[in-house]
C-alpha cells in the first residue's frame, strides 16, 4: 500500500543505503537425486550441469540420508576443546 501511495515500486522503498537492485541472483539446489556418499563425484557432476544451465551459485543438500551414509555428528562435527 505504501508503494502505491508513493507511486514507487516496493524494492525502491526497501533500498535505504544505495540504489536498489532490479535483479536478484538465484541459485540451483541439488544433492538429493542420488546417494552422493557412494560416489561423491556426483556432486561435481551436478554442479557442472547447473553451471552449464547458467547458474553461478549452488546449494547442495547432502544430509538427507544420514542414517544410510555412516556419517554421524560425533564422527564429523568439530567440537572445540573445553580446555583453555
Amino acid at each position: 500500500m505504501i508503494g502505491k501511495a508513493a507511486n514507487r515500486p516496493v524494492y525502491s522503498l526497501l533500498a535505504t543505503d544505495g540504489d536498489p537492485l532490479t535483479r536478484i541472483r538465484v541459485y540451483a539446489s541439488g544433492g538429493v537425486e542420488y546417494a552422493w556418499y557412494r560416489r561423491p563425484e556426483d556432486l561435481i557432476d551436478e554442479a557442472v550441469r547447473h553451471k552449464e544451465a547458467g547458474y553461478t551459485a549452488f546449494k547442495f543438500r547432502i544430509g538427507t540420508e544420514w542414517k544410510n551414509s555412516g556419517i554421524t555428528v560425533k564422527k564429523y562435527a568439530f567440537v572445540p576443546s573445553q580446555d583453555a
